[in-house]
This record gives C-alpha cells, structure tokens and sequence, in this order.
C-alpha cells in the first residue's frame, strides 16, 4: 500500500477499478484506497479530499474494534454495532455519498 500509489494515472501494480471501468463513477473502494494511501503518508488534506465518509468513519471503526477486544477478555463495552438501526443508516450515508460525490462537480476526484 505504501510503494502503490492509487491515484496516479497507471495505479501500477493496482488493477483498474471495474465499477470505474463500466460506469465511469467513482466508487468508495477507490476513494477509500487513495484516502488510505493518502493518511499513511500523512496527508490529511488529500485523505479528506479522496473519501470524507471513509475518513470519519474510521473512528467509528477503532471503537467497534476497541469495544470487541474488550469483550474477548470478558468486558462488554457499548459499540455502535449493536444499536438498531445501524445497517440502515450506514447504506442510507454510504449511498448518499456515492450519488453527492458522483454528482457535485466540486465533489469529484
């Protein structure tokens, strides 16, 4: 991940994206992959650009991570995981951002 560049124009050694290759949009793979090369070099403004809804989604993602080894050793923590409507609203903010980010000119790569 960190001799790949995901954004240059070859992406070499990373294939092609075939969602990009079929439809011309963007998908939250390839945002997300360049937002994560982006933060592993330490680049938070790139990182923000390539993949907002990745980028405050990873806290979230520690927590349930945090909250699931806890619970390995015997120590329930609440997580957001649980909650009711989690996979709803996560599809719901997900296919938001695809449609915002494929559709808003200033939102584009």
């Amino acid at each position: 991940m960190l001799a790949a560049n995901p954004a240059s124009e070859s992406g070499f050694p990373l294939p092609p994206c075939p969602i990009k290759l079929l439809t011309g949009f963007d998908c939250p793979g390839c945002g997300g992959t360049r937002m994560l090369f982006s933060l592993l070099h330490g680049d938070l403004p790139a990182a923000l650009h390539y993949n907002a809804l990745a980028l405050l989604f990873l806290p979230l993602l520690a927590w349930a991570w945090v909250a699931w080894v806890a619970g390995r050793f015997g120590r329930g923590l609440p997580t957001w995981t649980r909650w009711r409507w989690t996979p709803q609203v996560a599809l719901a903010v997900t296919a938001a951002w695809v449609l915002l980010r494929n559709t808003v000119p200033a939102l584009r790569l």
